[in-house]
């Protein structure tokens, strides 16, 4: 015997339902704004000014150097990934204190990043106004 046959419902649904999604995914090609030329032109004309300024291009070729002299001094020695797996011997005094400082394997204990990039950086710009200070 079906429990619900007794149960008369009628579902009224809206004649306005969409059918279709909002975005059909084909691409759409849009009109060009009318001060496009206007625009690009502004802004040949400030790459033309980057260009010809011996300023930027010297401070570009600067970090560039920077950037390549600490790429080959940097101190890069892999890491053998079969000595991160090694067991650290665990204290019994340091896991029932702090257990979140207690190394599991050596790969916990390795130091992924050596320095803070902005500070690096911001003390690179220090160094380079002191000098350009002492010049002047």
């Amino acid at each position: 015997m079906d429990p619900w046959s007794n149960c008369q419902y009628t579902i009224n649904v809206p004649n306005n339902v969409p059918t279709k999604f909002e975005d059909n995914f084909i691409p759409v090609f849009y009109e060009k704004l009318p001060d496009h030329e206007k625009y690009l032109a502004a802004l040949e004309s400030k790459l033309q000014k980057l260009r010809s300024n011996p300023h930027v291009l010297k401070q570009l070729t600067a970090k560039k150097e920077f950037y390549m002299r600490q790429l080959l001094t940097e101190d890069s020695t892999p890491i053998a990934l079969s000595s991160l797996e090694t067991p650290i011997p665990d204290s019994p005094i340091l896991r029932s204190i702090l257990p979140q400082k207690q190394a599991i394997h050596e790969g916990e204990l390795v130091e992924f990043i050596k320095y803070d990039q902005l500070s690096t950086e911001k003390e690179h710009s220090n160094n380079q106004d002191e000098l350009n200070s002492e010049r002047n």
